[in-house]
C-alpha cells in the first residue's frame, strides 16, 4: 500500500536565488525584484513571509539575516540602489517582529557589486567580501546587528594591494567559528587563512593550502569551504554544483558520486535549532509548510564521496 501525500505550502521550492542563514534560521529570496523575503526554521517547518520595500528602486543581491543578542530580535539588512537622485547603494533593515523597513547607510553602504555569503554571520555581525569599495585592507566589510553600524575586519599582513589578483574566486564565509577568507595565490592553488581570535588582526592564520587543484590544466574553480571533519579533510561546494571534499595530507580531492542534482545549488554546514518563529518573529504571520529531514551519510575511505539520503522524519500542515 503506497500513500501519496500532497501538502499545501506556500513557500516556493523553485527559483530561490539567495540563502542566508543566521541561529538555525534560513532567509530565502527569489530572483524576480518583487519576490518576497521567506524567514523559516526548517526544522519546525514554520516560516514568515516579509515583503520587500521597493519604491522606485534597483534590488541588489545584497541581503542578509542576523541576530541582537542585546534586544534578542532578528534583523534583516537590505541593501539598493535609488532610481533617481543617486548612484550609491543605501541600505535598510527590517527588524522581525516589527513590519517595518527602517533606512540606514544613507548612500555609504559599502555593499555595491556583492553579495554576502550563505553564513555570513558570526559574532554579532554580517561579513562578506568587497573589492570593489574603499582603499587597501578595506575589503572584508562587517556590520554590527546590535549598533547598526558598517565596519571594517582587518585582513592578514599577507594580503596586499598588489595581492588582489584573482578578486572574483576570493569568498569569505564562517568556518568552524571563525571568519575565513580564501586567496588565491595563482593558478594552481588557493590557501584558506583563518581569524583564529575575531577583531585581532595578528590572529589570521593560514590553516589551509590546496594544491594541484587543475591538474588537467583547464577552467577555473571556486570553491567554498563549509566544514572540517574531525579527520582533517575538508568539505566544500564547487562551483555550486558539487560538493567535494579534500584530504590536505594526501592532497587529494574526492567528489561527491551520487549527491548531485541538474542545477546549480547552495550548501552550508547547518546547525538546527528547536527555536520557534512564534517566539521570536511576534507580531509577524506564521504559516506552515511541508518538512522532511534527510540524513547524508557518507563512506570517508572511499575514493569518492558515496552520500546515501536517508529520511529521519516528515510532516506537513
Amino acid at each position: 500500500l503506497q500513500t501519496q501525500l500532497t501538502p499545501k505550502s506556500n513557500v516556493p521550492t523553485w527559483d530561490i536565488s539567495d540563502i542566508s542563514a543566521c541561529n538555525g534560521l534560513l532567509c530565502l529570496l527569489g530572483p524576480k525584484k518583487d519576490d518576497p523575503f521567506y524567514v523559516c526554521n526548517p526544522i519546525l517547518g514554520e516560516f514568515i513571509t516579509i515583503q520587500p520595500p521597493y519604491k522606485e528602486r534597483c534590488r541588489s543581491r545584497f541581503w542578509g539575516l542576523g541576530y541582537s543578542t542585546v534586544t534578542n530580535q532578528y534583523k534583516l539588512l537590505h541593501s539598493y540602489y535609488p532610481i533617481v537622485e543617486s548612484n550609491y547603494p543605501m541600505a535598510e533593515i527590517y527588524t522581525i517582529g516589527s513590519r517595518t523597513w527602517r533606512s540606514i547607510g544613507f548612500g555609504n553602504a559599502p555593499t555595491d557589486l556583492v553579495s554576502l555569503p550563505f553564513n555570513a554571520f558570526l559574532n554579532g555581525a554580517l561579513h562578506w567580501y568587497n573589492i570593489s569599495f574603499g582603499g587597501a585592507g578595506e575589503f572584508i566589510n562587517s556590520f554590527d546587528i546590535d549598533t547598526e553600524q558598517f565596519g571594517i575586519v582587518p585582513p592578514p599582513d599577507h594580503f596586499q594591494e598588489l595581492d588582489k589578483v584573482f578578486t572574483e574566486y576570493t569568498t569569505t564565509g564562517v568556518l568552524g567559528d571563525c571568519l575565513f577568507v580564501c586567496y588565491f595565490p595563482d593558478f594552481v592553488e588557493f590557501d584558506i587563512w583563518v581569524m583564529k581570535e575575531y577583531g585581532v588582526k595578528e590572529s589570521w592564520t593560514k590553516q589551509f593550502v590546496i594544491k594541484d587543484m587543475y591538474p588537467k590544466g583547464y577552467g577555473w574553480d571556486i570553491y567554498q569551504p563549509m566544514l572540517v571533519l574531525s579527520n582533517g579533510e575538508i568539505f566544500m561546494l564547487l562551483n555550486n554544483e558539487e560538493i567535494t571534499c579534500y584530504n590536505q595530507k594526501r592532497r587529494h580531492m574526492r567528489g561527491a558520486k551520487s549527491f548531485r542534482i541538474r542545477s546549480q545549488f547552495d550548501a552550508i554546514a547547518y546547525t538546527p535549532c528547536l527555536v520557534s518563529l512564534y517566539n521570536v518573529a511576534k507580531g509577524e504571520q506564521i504559516s506552515w509548510y511541508y518538512v522532511i529531514i534527510l540524513k547524508l551519510t557518507y563512506a570517508s575511505s572511499s575514493e569518492s564521496l558515496d552520500f546515501k539520503p536517508q529520511i529521519l522524519f516528515s510532516f506537513y500542515s
